[in-house]
């Protein structure tokens, strides 16, 4: 069984090699600098979860989410590169998705390439959907760029009911954009 543990400070036996496996999954348009998602990390501790998925006392990747109260946001999630292809992914996908009690929607790249829709499909066996609505994931900060992504949603409704406010509850507290 993998275990979620959380990091809560850069003190955290795990906060570094969080980092190191952050910035080598996802591109810079696709998070934070190290210094702003520490500030998540510590700034938003009863919404915020950032965890390292540990398995027989080895971190073997990372995950991270919002609790927005009608719907969780998924926003980061990797798996160790070199250890790939053990499942690790599906059953850290499943165990969260089983536990969490809410929706669950993640943001996915467009299916324009194979390793994008290779992950759609990983996400689509755990019991996402993908949603047909165009959407932006907006800037990490100076620099970075907005990117057209995808979402999808795992065990609800609320991308269906209520797009507009999803978006708009990702965008000012994930994102720090109002409007």
């Amino acid at each position: 069984m993998i275990e979620f543990r959380r990091i809560m400070s850069a003190e955290s036996p795990y906060w570094e090699h969080f980092v190191r496996l952050y910035e080598s999954a996802f591109p810079v348009d696709e998070r934070r600098t190290r210094e702003k998602q520490l500030g998540i990390v510590t700034g938003h501790p009863d919404s915020f979860f950032s965890f390292a998925l540990v398995e027989d006392d080895e971190m073997v990747g990372l995950f991270s989410y919002w609790d927005f109260g009608k719907f969780a946001y998924g926003e980061h999630f990797a798996v160790d590169e070199q250890l790939r292809g053990r499942r690790i992914g599906e059953r850290a996908m499943r165990q969260f998705v089983g536990s969490v009690g809410k929706p669950v929607v993640i943001e996915v790249e467009l299916p324009e390439t194979e390793i994008a829709r290779r992950r759609i499909g990983f996400y689509e066996r755990i019991g996402y959907r993908l949603c047909g609505m165009p959407y932006v994931q907006p800037s990490y900060g100076e620099g970075q760029e907005a990117l057209p992504l995808a979402l999808m949603e795992y065990g609800g409704n609320v991308l269906d009911t209520d797009f507009d406010g999803v978006v708009k509850t990702i965008h000012e507290i994930a994102y720090g954009v109002k409007g």
